[in-house]
């Protein structure tokens, strides 16, 4: 938002910190090493004059340099002894980051009512990722993200309304891509879900990006007087975008070793290859975004003003709507299921199989002209507050509305993607490990780790064989979130100081979330091998006819978020010398979903739908926050700030086998159950900031900051090991600490100066 002025001005910041900045937390003293880190911010600013009064111009440029810490520790509970010489990856490792930001902006006064401005925003980022927990450094990923964008505003300002056009143009890239190219060796506990360490080549291949122009048109009318005072805004947005994306997954053939057997012959092995009918991989989508609003903002009387509006969006995406399912993906559909003959029903194809399971597969066969746009995202919102003596001492406020998502091109490309890059599995015959009799077992040879072309030479005549089908329904809605809201604000005079406080509750609901389900089923349609089985035994083996896995792809996530937020600021001012604001969220979110050990969590394959999981906490929130801050000016002309965050543990998601039923046959029937740790707060931080100004020659102004991060060096807890083990054999190491917050107690330093 920043322009240039009619002087010139320039400024310019540095901020650092380094490993030998910080303490250890707890895996880093006990290794003996720390983690390399650093975090290093710098910047620069100038603007001024073209033409006096009415052109003016602001450049900038910002740059990041993170090395993050982490550790590399063993899943499941394993202790070191068990890995051998795999022991060297583990312990403190750091991930990479590099980002450098520029900016630039020119506004032109091209008369008393006429404003003309070009913003041009760049980044360029480099990063490591995928690195810590259970993922060595070898494992890890890039990824280089560029981003564009470019905005030319003309705004017209009348007596009674505003118009404010907008052109804009983007050009985005994303294209993580392994470290590694190499066999990717994956150490398990004998099941491929549940890993103890990953090695070698990582997996994430993709190409990424979108580009596009949008014009947008925003109009205000101020002071219209009917029954009140009425401030009328009404907009529109037109995008037109080329969506493009390639995936390549997995990358790097990954092969899975049981620790429990011998470790140097996998058990089952994944991988990917091009289609040699589909000369080019990538998809690309011209999407068409239209968005329109109109909002009322009407001051009804001098204590109560309503805030009432619809907007209504609608996109098109040409590569969802206009899909057609391959000819051989529905042949193989409307096939004889050879399950279901081998099963005494010698005349029932898989979609009749499909059909017995609750799947009407033609609610997923795009014949290219059968999937509509969604065209009902109408969004009404409406909002109120209302002064109750008209001095703004006790003012009750509130709010409902309802906001639409976009489909996530990411998601719905799935059913191209996936088709041009197919990923096959194998089971391999290994010790302990005998696969004879089960469709794609293969037998071993040490040269499939030497040469990538031996596998994809086994599917070459029969590229369909072991390949995973992505579907996606015909129907496919928005998601979508409804909010509601109502609280109180007041404003005090206590110890002779004006303080502001407020309370309120609201209300979160999202629907229609996307997620990716099993599709295949056994001859009478069941999930489960066996009717006594609520856990494993999903139907892997029981794929399209002739081809493989089918995926199916719907709305069905759904998450609920209470929440309580109690406020109290007191303001800065120059008599004062001080400022205060205490803040406390209470929050109670659900979800229908688990997002554990997935790489993604639109992914669900352990019930036939997500009604199995049922409501659960979710993890990554906290119920309760509390956060404290302060500026007080200090002697010396110095600048004391504090700020203090508490918040209760996490939940995070789980298997529990340990307390699993077990059936007549043996079978043990685990379930999803979070894990909290009982201790009393996730997180703990006080930080301590003292700065120093300077105003010196010729306008310059120096400033000088040092800051203490978790000055009492609270040990905050990031991961733990969730594995709790099998019935009869619990993990001793379960809840255990695999991983801790940054920062631990860091001093940091920053420098800057302003000149006019």
């Amino acid at each position: 938002t920043r322009s240039g002025t009619n002087e010139f001005e320039s400024g310019a910041f540095w901020d650092h910190t380094a490993e030998n900045w910080r303490a250890s937390d707890p895996l880093e003293a006990r290794a003996g090493r720390k983690s390399p880190s650093k975090q290093e911010q710098y910047g620069i600013a100038f603007g001024g004059p073209i033409i006096q009064d009415r052109m003016h111009f602001f450049v900038a440029y910002e740059g990041k340099e993170y090395e993050t810490p982490d550790t590399v520790t063993l899943g499941q509970g394993f202790p070191v002894a068990r890995v051998g010489d795999f022991a060297q990856y583990l312990g403190p490792v750091s991930a990479p980051f590099d980002e450098d930001l520029f900016f630039g902006k020119i506004d032109f006064a091209a008369g008393d009512d006429h404003l003309i401005e070009l913003t041009t925003k760049v980044r360029e980022e480099s990063e490591i990722s995928n690195i810590g927990d259970q993922s060595t450094s070898t494992f890890a990923e890039t990824k280089d993200n560029e981003e564009t964008r470019v905005d030319l505003r003309y705004q017209y300002s009348a007596a009674k309304y505003l118009n404010d056009l907008h052109l804009t143009y983007e050009d985005a890239t994303y294209n993580p891509r392994p470290v590694t190219n190499a066999p990717g060796y994956r150490l398990t506990d004998g099941d491929q879900t549940r890993v103890i360490l990953n090695l070698g080549g990582g997996e994430n291949f993709q190409d990424k990006g979108q580009k596009g122009w949008a014009i947008q048109d925003d109009l205000t009318f101020t002071a219209l007087d009917w029954h009140g005072t009425h401030t009328i805004k009404a907009g529109i947005k037109y995008k037109l975008i080329d969506i493009t994306a390639m995936e390549q997954q997995p990358y790097n053939q990954q092969f899975y070793y049981d620790i429990n057997n011998d470790l140097t012959i996998p058990f089952r092995v994944e991988f990917g290859a091009p289609l040699s009918s589909v000369p080019d991989p990538s998809v690309t989508s011209e999407n068409k975004q239209l968005g329109i609003y109109i909002q009322d903002d009407w001051e009804v009387t001098d204590k109560l003003l309503l805030n009432v509006g619809v907007r209504w969006d609608y996109e098109k995406t040409p590569s969802y709507l206009d899909y057609v399912t391959p000819a051989d993906v529905v042949a193989g559909l409307n096939a004889i299921d050879p399950a279901a003959v081998a099963a005494g029903r010698p005349n029932q194809t898989y979609a009749q199989t499909l059909a017995l399971g609750g799947i009407d597969i033609n609610d997923y066969i795009s014949t290219g002209n059968n999937r509509d746009a969604f065209s009902d995202a109408i969004q009404p919102r409406i909002g109120f507050s209302y002064d109750v003596a008209g001095d703004e001492r006790i003012v009750i406020f509130g709010g409902a509305g309802r906001a639409y998502d976009r489909n996530v091109f990411d998601y719905i490309a799935r059913e191209r993607t996936k088709g041009t890059f197919p990923s096959y599995e194998f089971a391999i015959n290994a010790p302990g490990r005998d696969c004879s009799g089960q469709a794609n077992c293969l037998t071993w040879d040490p040269a499939y780790l030497q040469d990538p072309g031996l596998l994809q030479a086994l599917i070459a005549a029969d590229p369909n064989r072991a390949r995973e089908v992505n579907m996606i329904n015909n129907n496919l809605k928005t998601p979508y979130s409804d909010q509601y809201s109502v609280g109180v604000r007041n404003r005090w005079n206590l110890w002779n100081q004006d303080w502001l406080t407020s309370a309120a509750v609201s209300y979160i609901e999202s629907k229609d979330g996307i997620v990716f389900l099993l599709g295949n089923r056994y001859p009478d349609g069941s999930f489960r091998e066996n009717p006594d089985w609520t856990w494993g035994g999903q139907p892997w083996g029981n794929g399209i006819p002739g081809l493989g896995t089918l995926l199916i792809g719907k709305n069905d996530l759904a998450t609920r978020a209470k929440s309580l937020l109690l406020q109290a600021e007191k303001p800065y001012t120059q008599e004062s010398g001080w400022s205060a604001t205490l803040a406390y969220t209470y929050t109670d979110a659900k979800e229908n979903r688990t997002n554990i050990a997935t790489l993604d969590e639109t992914y669900i394959f352990d019930y036939p739908d997500v009604s199995g999981f049922g409501w659960h906490a979710s993890t990554g929130v906290s119920k309760h926050r509390f956060v404290a801050s302060a500026i007080w000016d200090a002697p010396w002309e110095t600048v004391l700030s504090a700020k203090l965050t508490l918040a209760s543990p996490l939940e995070f998601q789980a298997e529990n086998c340990v307390d699993a039923t077990v059936t007549a046959d043996g079978h043990a029937n685990c379930f999803f159950q979070n894990f909290k740790d009982d201790t009393t707060f996730g997180l703990r931080q006080l930080d301590l900031a003292l700065q120093k100004n300077w105003l010196t020659w010729n306008k310059l102004r120096v400033r000088l900051r040092a800051d203490v991060l978790n000055v009492l060096n609270y040990a905050n807890i990031d991961r733990y090991e969730l594995g709790r083990g099998n019935v009869g054999s619990p993990n001793p190491t379960f809840g255990t600490v695999t991983a801790y917050r940054q920062p631990t107690r860091t001093f940091k330093l920053s420098f800057g100066f302003d000149w006019k």
